[in-house]
């Protein structure tokens, strides 16, 4: 494994962390549907391209954590459990990939399986930092259709190494635990994630 493993930040991002003039116009054309009525040609003109400028940022966030999941949990996948696949089946698959969802939820991830085994790993954005981590459960499920949550037994698991509990909102609710890494945080222009490719390596060693 590379020892500085530095992804570049989208000029946009970049932007919109850092400008909060930026970030603030970017959620207010996110949330709202462009008036025609007593627009100019002109300012519709503008209108249009600042709501496209919006958009893109937000695809270049999705994109940004499609890379830091490829280059850290996929890799480490590919290299150390091959035989676990991305399953298709999973019932919450579109609340971590659809692009709307992931810009309001900031969590990204698929689900990986192999024969009755899943391990669920994602990234998660810290709340009003500009850093980002990955968040780690795995276990069995017992359900050749449609998996869901309820299908899951979750493997009972330990905070070892850099690891520390996920904590939630509402432990009640959660019958699992979930570790999770350490936090990386965008440094200018780029972001170093080669914590996030340790931890997800010894995750995988540890309990998959």
């Amino acid at each position: 494994m590379e020892k500085n493993m530095k992804i570049k930040v989208p000029e946009s991002l970049q932007l919109y962390y850092n400008n909060d003039a930026v970030r603030e116009a970017v959620d207010n054309l996110l949330g709202k549907k462009i008036k025609i009525t007593d627009q100019s040609l002109d300012l519709l003109e503008n209108s249009y391209k600042a709501k496209l400028a919006a958009e893109k940022t937000k695809l270049d966030y999705w994109l940004f954590l499609k890379e830091i999941y490829e280059k850290t949990v996929i890799a480490s996948i590919d290299e150390k459990k091959p035989q676990f696949k991305e399953c298709s089946k999973w019932d919450e698959k579109e609340e971590y990939l659809d692009i709307d969802k992931i810009w309001d939820r900031a969590i990204f991830g698929v689900l990986f399986a192999v024969s009755n085994k899943f391990v669920d790993m994602y990234i998660m954005k810290d709340e009003n930092e500009p850093s980002f981590y990955i968040g780690f459960c795995c276990g069995e499920f017992e359900n050749n259709k449609t998996i869901t949550e309820d299908d899951f037994e979750y493997k009972k698991l330990e905070e070892f190494g850099n690891y520390e509990f996920e904590t939630e909102e509402d432990p009640k609710e959660k019958d699992y635990e979930t570790l999770r890494s350490k936090s990386v945080k965008i440094n200018g222009g780029t972001m170093d994630i080669t914590h996030l490719k340790e931890a997800t390596d010894d995750f995988i060693e540890k309990y998959c």
